[in-house]
């Protein structure tokens, strides 16, 4: 949440207008390979400036790789005394022989300045008529499997995964999962750890910097080997914009595809420590005592992710073999009452995702207003352009000006507000007439104070929140109300758990209104405060007592603001997690003796490890498992999409390239790629490398139904199939689901000629959230077009 909104405004600074139209002549067109710096730091709005002059339409920037240090110029300089951490993200804008100019990527860090183009990260440079010459800069992109498999290989490592063809030569993302049972020391014994796992600065590092939890899913940026110890380390991340650190190799597991996998309601099997079938086999753990429970609960939990898919004989095959998967396991021992629910809540903060906010910007609508609000509009426009489809964050706007009559002045009489936006994903440009919206010019109570009491109550009960997100009011004014902030409009942002962020702009002038404003912000402050002690209100940000132009003032309150009120928001829900209501599954003795032997502490809560799980023939019904795949809620978004633009295509004229673009997307979701077409093909050719898949439409079914799509009868068949699939994946992002997610006999779902309704849907929490509040779906495999145990 902290750095997606800093990442947020940062965006709305570096591309509003305004700004562009104000830079100075010290930064005219052209001027960034003479750049000077004497201390290697700039203020926001020079950084800005500086940005501006990038080439449009492309952001290329990189990470040090160690501690690097800022020179003042270009060419053969002095050092500024600045030195750059460690995986510092850096905004890249010119290039000179050996040496770059950067700023920080991130609006609170004040580095800018000429840094020796050797120690940057290379990125993957642009190219069409986006290219250019700032290499190694670019954008930073997970390895692929086939990559990473290639790079062990130059560092004489064996990868298990990689011996397999399908998997060596796979385009899909490398990811990796981390657990506290894989570490060795330099001399090859096994070192359980705890339950984190070490992170370094470089690869090369001795001391670590940092840690992060067990069973967190990570994206592998690089592969180096340590020049000390000689083992393997990874740069991992959770995404290209936030890389995380190196960890040794051996602290985790190479995941090769999003399949997950749970204990079904049905089924009898348990979780062994090696592979299904050899002798003097050991169980790991049980299925969790409260199985049922969790089944049938409204609450997502955390499935098992499938690491390797033995199920297929092969000519080597052993004759004793039993088809199997190798999973990434948790579990939890549980001490005496097993019965009862034993996993501690780490990714719930009373039921509040730290990764996804409801923003709503309060604006003074009056006359004294009109600049400032023709200013924000155009921010808030611009910024949220980088949300498009990200249903994490929902944006919205609301304006106010007086009381209607001047004889009632109460916070809840009536007054001139208008949500202009309610609150709402940004699926295109929901915030592009905001500045054409009409302000409320005329004022009945003939006076300069504003009814922000009522404003902000109106703002707190007429917006549309989520229960499960942060909530902002971010409120632009430039004058107070006629009263102190009532009991009424203080019990409405406390009942409501808004965080309130008050900036006070200089208006048409400063005079008493501004400065009641100002204090009764203050007064705000102080009394709106959550059950812990801590504020839920920011000290209002006055942007007009330096001497610096407006758009600057603006600028640096927005970014100090988010950032301060994100991080107390952390603070305030940090440590009142309840008791989790789901329970893991409970670790066997003998893998308890095993992880705890010697541990004075008596051993771990929890561990993660990989496991084995004994699976039904290929081409049988599953009855002990079901299966899952893993999609953030973006890449939900691209399958739900695809699914219904292939639901409605099927039949039409262009049904065939429609189908082929579709079916791509989908694939691109089911991954986590982005394809290029030769890619794609690639995938297809080799898609038995995703366990699983080739059971549903994307996999061989796919070639089934290209010759099938002539046949009237069996192209109603497929088509409401991928109609199935949007109707429950849209039910999910509804916080939606289905008892009986099927047609016919006891069924949910009804088809209605041209696509399915659905009855008797239940209230469920679709999304889980890992430690790094990132949100997961786990969509079930038979939710998919073609799956072969879809009932019928």
């Amino acid at each position: 949440m902290i750095n997606s909104i800093k990442y947020m405004l940062k965006a709305l600074l570096g591309l509003c207008p305004t700004v562009l139209l104000s830079l100075g002549a010290a930064f005219a067109q052209g001027a960034l390979p003479d750049f000077r710096t004497d201390n290697g730091e700039c203020t926001l709005l020079e950084k800005t400036k500086l940005l501006a002059q990038q080439e449009a339409g492309f952001q290329n920037y990189s990470y040090t790789k160690s501690e690097t240090v800022i020179y003042k110029r270009r060419g053969v300089s002095p050092k500024t005394g600045t030195v750059l951490p460690s995986l510092t993200r850096l905004h890249c804008l010119a290039v000179n022989d050996d040496k770059m100019l950067v700023t920080s990527a991130k609006s609170s860090e004040p580095y800018c300045g000429w840094v020796a183009t050797d120690n940057l990260l290379e990125a993957k440079a642009p190219t069409g008529w986006l290219a250019n010459s700032l290499a190694p800069c670019g954008v930073i992109e997970p390895i692929s499997i086939r990559d990473f498999c290639s790079q062990l290989d130059e560092f004489g490592m064996i990868e298990e995964g990689c011996t397999q063809t399908t998997v060596g030569t796979s385009v899909i993302n490398t990811k990796f999962i981390t657990d506290n049972t894989s570490s060795q020391n330099d001399g090859g014994t096994s070192v359980i750890s705890e339950e984190k796992i070490d992170l370094y600065s470089s690869a090369h590092a001795m001391e670590k910097t940092s840690s992060i939890k067990i069973f967190n899913i990570l994206e592998v940026f690089d592969v180096a080997k340590n020049n000390n110890t000689g083992k393997i380390r990874l740069l991992v991340g959770v995404q290209g914009a936030s890389l995380k650190g190196w960890v040794n190799y051996d602290s985790g597991t190479i995941w090769y595809s999003n399949l997950s996998t749970f204990f079904s309601s049905s089924g009898q099997k348990d979780v062994f420590q090696n592979e299904i079938g050899v002798r003097d086999q050991s169980l790991l753990a049980s299925r969790p005592p409260n199985l049922q429970q969790m089944l049938a609960g409204k609450e997502e939990f955390a499935r098992y992710p499938v690491l390797y898919d033995y199920r297929a004989k092969t000519d080597s095959t052993p004759r004793s073999h039993l088809p199997h998967l190798q999973i990434a396991f948790i579990g939890r021992f549980c001490e005496e009452d097993t019965s009862s629910l034993c996993s501690p809540n780490s990714n719930s903060n009373n039921g509040v995702s730290l990764n996804s906010a409801d923003i709503m910007f309060l604006i003074d609508g009056t006359k004294s207003m009109e600049k400032y609000f023709s200013l924000v509009s155009d921010a808030v426009s611009k910024f949220t352009q980088d949300y498009i489809d990200d249903p994490n964050y929902r944006f919205g706007a609301a304006t106010y000006g007086d009381f209607k009559n001047p004889l009632e002045q109460n916070t809840t009489d009536k007054m001139d507000f208008k949500i202009i936006n309610k609150l709402e994903t940004n699926y295109g440009d929901v915030f592009g007439q905001l500045a054409q919206t009409d302000l409320f010019i005329k004022d009945v109570q003939k006076d300069k104070e504003e009814p922000t009491n009522a404003a902000i109550y109106n703002a707190v009960t007429k917006t549309n929140w989520r229960n499960d997100r942060l909530r902002f009011i971010i409120h632009v004014a430039d004058h107070g109300d006629r009263v102190p902030p009532s009991a009424l409009t203080l019990e409405a942002l406390r009942q409501a758990k808004i965080f309130y962020i008050p900036i006070a702009v200089k208006g048409e002038g400063i005079i008493e209104a501004s400065d009641k404003f100002v204090r009764q912000s203050e007064q705000i402050h102080q009394k709106h405060l959550a059950k812990n002690g801590l504020p839920m209100a920011l000290k209002p940000y006055v942007t007009y007592k330096d001497n610096i132009p407006a758009f600057e003032a603006i600028s640096e309150a927005l970014v100090g603001a988010l950032n301060v009120g994100t991080v107390a928001q952390e603070g305030i829900y940090a440590g009142n997690n309840p008791k989790d209501k789901r329970g893991l599954a409970i670790m066997s003795e003998i893998a308890k003796e095993m992880y705890t032997s010697g541990r004075p502490d008596g051993g771990f809560k929890s561990i993660a490890s990989n496991g084995y799980i004994e699976t039904a023939e290929l081409g049988q019904k599953e009855v002990n498992w079901d299966y899952f795949v893993t999609l953030s809620s973006a890449e939900l978004l691209v399958l739900q999409r695809s699914m219904e633009t292939v639901c409605r295509a099927i039949g039409s004229s262009r049904d065939l390239e429609i189908i082929e673009t579709s079916i791509r997307e989908m694939i691109e979701a089911l991954t986590g790629d982005r394809l290029t077409n030769q890619q794609a093909r690639i995938y297809f050719d080799k898609r038995d490398s995703i366990p699983l898949v080739t059971k549903t439409l994307l996999g061989n079914g796919l070639i089934e139904f290209m010759r099938d799509y002539q046949d009237p009868e069996k192209l109603l068949s497929y088509r409401k199939r991928f109609c199935r699939g949007f109707t429950l994946t849209a039910l999910m992002t509804r916080n939606k689901k289905l008892a009986h997610p099927y047609e016919g006999q006891g069924g949910s779902l009804i088809w209605s000629g041209e696509y399915y309704d659905s009855k008797d849907a239940v209230e469920h929490n679709w999304l889980y959230k890992d430690f790094f509040e990132r949100g997961y779906y786990y969509v079930p495999l038979s939710y998919l077009p073609g799956w072969e145990e879809e009932p019928s």
